[in-house]
């Protein structure tokens, strides 16, 4: 298996439905030997339970199935997951079928029978298509979050600054636990400011001195927010190698 594509430093995670198991296992196949993470069901009401349990970054949907309508269901899983892509499959193609994909902002419109090339295409163009969209939404939240630090940097308000600053890099790698780690006013002294659960805005803050300065050299490393899974991957610990840190 390929190494595994990833959006915003996560795994590709794409749900399948079609009412075809052969579609299913097809499709199933040719993704994950890609190195897609992926879930198949067969039914319209199991799609939503499913997307309901877990982020996705991709519905791959028959637009025709005996319990739905594939739009609706896109719609639908726009609700759950307001950043999910659509990728409808039909092998009833019509203009209004087409428009309502467009519509819906599909990333694709594969008709059946499809090459499983097709399908493979259609996701590596998606995904790359999704890491556009994030990096421009990204930059637009960017400046935005630029023109609020120099108003509050105006009012001296540096604690809020930097809380506001940790929940937006949290909500940007859509991740809820994180910390902000900044040199205050004292020699060597290091505060970090760190939250378990965002979403009920608790906050807690802890100061350590330490005898040697940290952030005497600052590289973009540690100017920039990073999602990591491993206390080696902490990009204090990477430069330092420094496990008391």
């Amino acid at each position: 298996m390929s190494e595994k594509p990833q959006i915003d430093g996560r795994p590709v995670k794409i749900l399948i439905i079609d009412d075809e198991e052969i579609v299913l296992s097809l499709a199933r196949d040719a993704l994950e030997d890609g190195g897609y993470e992926i879930e198949t069901t067969g039914g319209y009401h199991d799609a939503i339970a499913i997307l309901k349990r877990g982020f996705f970054d991709f519905i791959l949907t028959d637009i025709r199935m005996p319990e739905g309508d594939g739009i609706q269901l896109a719609k639908t899983a726009r609700e759950i997951i307001p950043s999910i892509g659509v990728i409808f499959m039909t092998g009833y193609a019509n203009l209004t079928s087409a428009k309502d994909a467009i519509k819906e902002g599909a990333y694709d419109y594969i008709l059946k029978p499809f090459e499983l090339n097709e399908i493979r295409q259609a996701i590596r163009n998606a995904v790359e298509k999704k890491r556009k969209d994030s990096e421009k939404t990204l930059n637009i939240e960017l400046t935005k979050l630029s023109e609020l630090n120099e108003l509050m940097y105006t009012v001296g308000d540096r604690q809020s600054l930097i809380r506001l600053s940790l929940g937006f890099a949290l909500m940007q790698g859509k991740v809820k636990r994180g910390a902000i780690a900044f040199k205050t006013r004292n020699q060597n002294e290091i505060s970090v400011i760190s939250t378990v659960n965002l979403n009920a805005g608790e906050f807690r803050q802890s100061s350590n001195t330490y005898k040697k300065d940290y952030f005497r050299t600052v590289t973009p490393d540690l100017e920039t927010p990073a999602i990591v899974t491993s206390f080696e991957e902490n990009p204090l610990f990477k430069m330092y190698g420094d496990r008391q840190m």
